[in-house]
């Protein structure tokens, strides 16, 4: 049932591991859109309402999901053998209290982990929505029983299991987005920049060798030639608000064509500077050095297109990106590559490196 002991001005008591209160610390400046960092109960309270009813925490509703599953290969089976109905009640039955002695043993492990744990104790208010969902009579909140009636250690358990989660699976915790059905959702977004998209979502996807998500759809834009819709990306965390919102009548949904550009975009682009408008580069990279770095270094390597000139000593590539991609990846490579144009960014690679070398003179 619902938890009984309600909390005195709605402020219950945490003890939280060493660990989690990294990760809480890291994600709440993370997370940010500021300088200064989430406060701490907000960010509690929306993890929590965002994940207790998928965390393995919530016994009582990982149990229902179980006996769930086991009707269904209850009603398969029957489909495939003849069983009485006295025959398939006590499968009904056995399921059922299987069910029940593992989530008793569950309880009793987590109540027995939490308990062994050491680390920060704090006192954090509950927010309204959680408090309903915690403490109100017609709340489907079953867990009292695994957690000896205590809520905190309940909301406890839920965020130490969502702080051992992949930075990945916790940007998707804290910025949920309505579940993208492909033709048929249209998403009203804001960014942190406070900017007003309307988006056609496709797919949320991981940028490849980083744990940052990305909304991949396409977005609805004005312009002097015509209103289109053109392919857009944004990080998870960007997105301040969204809601699902229907097509306008003057407005015609996006092609295939442009479903098929967005996707052929990431693989040329990668999802990070999918938007960013794309140019001619030539790099010299030396050789071994600068070829063998290039090789290693994957994270937001631009494709090469063509290779313009080799000798013994380097080789020049020419890349077709965006020339914020290729200042972020070879300036990591120091001395062993060399911007040779556009014109701009070779000054502005030189400029760094100039400035960074004042340093150590």
């Amino acid at each position: 049932m619902f938890f009984t002991a309600t909390p005195e001005e709605g402020k219950i008591h945490l003890r939280l591991s060493e660990a989690a209160m990294l990760c809480i610390d890291s994600d709440r400046q993370t997370f940010s859109t500021t300088e200064q960092p989430l406060p701490l109960a907000g960010f509690i309270n929306r993890v929590f309402s965002n994940y207790c009813r998928q965390a393995k925490a919530s016994v009582d509703l990982q149990k229902k999901a179980m006996l769930r599953k086991k009707e269904a290969q209850r009603n398969a089976y029957a489909a495939a053998h003849t069983l009485t109905q006295q025959q398939l009640e006590l499968l009904r039955q056995y399921d059922e209290e299987l069910c029940n002695e593992e989530a008793l043993h569950r309880g009793a492990a987590l109540r027995e982990q939490l308990k062994k744990a050491k680390g920060h104790t704090l006192k954090v208010r509950i927010n309204c929505e959680n408090m309903d969902y915690l403490f109100d009579s017609t709340s489907l909140c079953n867990e009292e029983d695994y957690y000896n009636g205590r809520a905190g250690l309940y909301i406890q358990a839920v965020l130490e299991e969502y702080c051992r989660l992949e930075y990945s699976q916790r940007e998707k915790i804290y910025f949920p987005l309505p579940a993208v059905q492909t033709g048929k959702t249209l998403l009203e977004v804001c960014t942190s920049k406070g900017e007003r998209k309307l988006i056609h979502p496709y797919e949320i996807l991981a940028q490849a060798l980083t744990p940052y998500n990305y909304l991949l759809g396409a977005a609805f834009e004005h312009a002097p030639q015509g209103d289109c819709w053109q392919p857009c990306s944004l990080r998870l965390r960007t997105i301040q608000q969204c809601r699902e919102v229907p097509l306008p009548q003057h407005v015609t949904p996006p092609t295939e064509a442009i479903r098929k550009q967005c996707f052929a975009l990431v693989e040329e682009r990668g999802l990070s500077y999918l938007q960013y408008p794309c140019e001619e580069i030539r790099v010299q990279l030396t050789k071994p050095e600068g070829i063998q770095l290039y090789r290693k270094i994957l994270w937001y390597r631009p494709t090469m297109q063509k290779v313009e000139t080799e000798t013994e000593n380097y080789v020049v590539y020419r890349f077709f990106c965006s020339p914020l991609q290729a200042r972020a990846y070879f300036m990591r490579f120091g001395s062993a590559a060399e911007v040779l144009s556009p014109l701009e960014l070779r000054q502005d690679m030189g400029e760094f490196f100039h400035q960074a070398a004042q340093q150590y003179t």
